[in-house]
């Protein structure tokens, strides 16, 4: 009970993190995973190793192609990871999910409030058009992969990104007290 008090109490507060910064500190990431090893080797001493590994493991594996598109920014991957090392390889892909599914309807209704739902798809759409054409070796292959989202997007914080640490902060109590 203690590690999913202490992962739900970490999560929202890199969200919040998240928030006002568009940044969550590596201080932060490296402090929750020595905090999720020392406690997984309290509660199992070494049997918790292969675990917290293993937990940490599948959300890098899993988000790396992300990262690599800038679909997904790295502190989410490593927010992830934390999870994973607190929870293990079974509860961080039930916590990917959930996340995955509150994502997807807060940019839902962040698209259908501020009306730029037809512009995003349309964007979207010819970025998959483009890696299609990529990866099969037309218009643009031996180029650099053009990034979904570039740097200077965050940093002007456009309307559109959004922090995908607020919907794993929310996920990870509706699976750890709720849906387990």
């Amino acid at each position: 009970m203690l590690p999913s008090i202490i992962i739900t109490i970490f999560t929202a507060a890199a969200a919040i993190c998240d928030l006002i910064d568009y940044r969550i500190p590596n201080a932060a990431i490296a402090g929750g995973m020595v905090c999720g090893v020392i406690t997984g080797l309290a509660g199992a001493g070494k049997e918790a190793i292969l675990p917290m590994l293993t937990g940490a493991l599948v959300p890098f594996v899993i988000c790396l192609p992300l990262f690599i598109l800038s679909m997904l920014g790295a502190a989410d991957i490593k927010l992830l990871m934390v999870c994973g090392i607190f929870t293990g390889r079974v509860l961080v892909c039930k916590i990917m999910f959930t996340a995955l599914v509150i994502a997807g309807f807060l940019a839902a209704a962040k698209l259908l409030s501020k009306r730029m739902g037809a512009a995003r798809g349309m964007y979207f759409m010819d970025y998959m058009k483009s890696l299609l054409l990529y990866f099969t070796g037309g218009k643009g292959a031996g180029q650099a992969i053009k990034p979904y989202i570039d740097r200077e997007e965050i940093k002007e914080k456009r309307p559109w990104l959004m922090h995908l640490s607020v919907p794993i902060a929310a996920a990870v109590p509706l699976v750890l007290f709720l849906l387990r």
